[in-house]
């Protein structure tokens, strides 16, 4: 009797010591990640000290979430609403919002209209992120001490003529005295004013829109009037209705002009990764507009009402700019800032380097 229950004393403690071996291995097995199978009711969960890290399809870490806004606001001069280039492609075909959304940008809003100084009061009073014009509006706001940041170009070969009245002057000698309307702070006023300049000649520059001057010219209110060159309601005029081009800017590179695309510095630092995203999603918009110059011109041909066999020449594909910053964009904006410094039409210096959001 009494070895029977020192037997039954002795199988107890053996049963104890293996229960506790057991619980043991488990727990290792368990601190482990479990026995190594991704699927199935008998995988271990990770401990919660040290999850497992998601992968790609090549069993690559997925990247950190973006420092990105949910939505943002871009405005581009136009009053149809619709851009040319890479943006205006790529967001009529929709590749611009489709590659910022892998970024975590849910919405972005494009909006044309109004000119550039027009822009740039939207973009200080904050009702816009980001914003494409032409280089002049930009450097003075900035010269003005307005906190933007330069992110791109569009177009780095910007030209503006000198369109005439009918039966009016035919040189720029005769201008003298006479009146030229313009928009000012815009690439073609300063454009009028070096070509005058150049030429040692004075005449009155008015403030007016491009509508307005069209009528002005025809009624012969005004003496001449300086367009864009892909302006189509300016190149029927002197193509097909016989106003006389008085002078051309590709004959003066140094007023040559650019486009460009800036943001507000506020908004760029407080989403430090937004720029690898627009950069991405311009690229692929781009890249895409190059493989298809049939459909791009059919389409620069509806938002602009330009005949398709002008649009080519009005809007070649090959004055698009890259997506990298270019030496020859920064020399010709360091020329137009130059001149507007020494012309006195900004209202202070800034160091075009530091403008240049990297």
């Amino acid at each position: 009797m009494r070895h029977s229950k020192q037997t039954t004393k002795q199988n107890r403690g053996l049963r104890l010591a293996l229960t506790m071996v057991l619980l043991m291995a488990i727990m290792v097995i368990q601190a482990c990640g479990g026995t190594g199978g991704n699927n199935g009711a008998n995988a271990s969960a990770p401990s919660p000290a040290a999850p497992e890290q998601p992968s790609g399809a090549d069993n690559e870490p997925v990247p950190a979430a973006k420092k990105v806004p949910e939505k943002f606001t871009y405005l581009f001069v136009g009053a149809t609403g619709k851009q040319s280039g890479a943006e205006g492609w790529g967001f009529h075909t929709g590749i611009i919002p489709e590659v910022l959304a892998q970024y975590g940008i849910k919405e972005a809003v494009a909006l044309g209209g109004g000119t550039g100084p027009d822009i740039n009061e939207a973009l200080l009073a904050g009702r816009a992120d980001v914003a494409t014009t032409g280089d002049t509006p930009q450097l003075l706001t900035r010269a003005a001490g307005n906190k933007t940041k330069l992110i791109g170009f569009t177009v780095t070969q910007n030209e503006s003529y000198l369109l005439g009245k009918k039966n009016g002057v035919s040189t720029v000698k005769e201008l003298e005295d006479k009146t030229i309307a313009v928009v000012k702070g815009s690439i073609m006023h300063r454009y009028v004013v070096g070509l005058l300049k150049e030429n040692n000649i004075k005449a009155n520059i008015i403030n007016m829109g491009w509508p307005d001057s069209y009528a002005a010219l025809a009624r012969g209110d005004i003496d001449a009037f300086a367009p864009a060159a892909y302006d189509y309601t300016s190149y029927r005029m002197a193509e097909e209705e016989g106003y006389p081009v008085l002078d051309r800017g590709i004959d003066h590179p140094p007023l040559l002009g650019t486009s460009v695309t800036v943001a507000r510095e506020e908004f760029l630092n407080q989403y430090p990764d937004f720029l690898e995203a627009w950069n991405a999603a311009r690229t692929a918009a781009l890249e895409d507009l190059k493989s298809k110059p049939d459909e791009y011109y059919a389409y620069i041909s509806e938002i602009t009402g330009t005949p398709i066999d002008v649009a080519p020449i009005l809007y070649p594909i090959e004055l698009i700019a890259d997506t990298e910053i270019s030496e020859q964009g920064i020399e010709r904006l360091r020329l137009a800032k130059d001149f507007l410094q020494e012309e006195k039409l900004a209202a202070g210096d800034f160091d075009l380097e530091q403008w240049i959001h990297n």
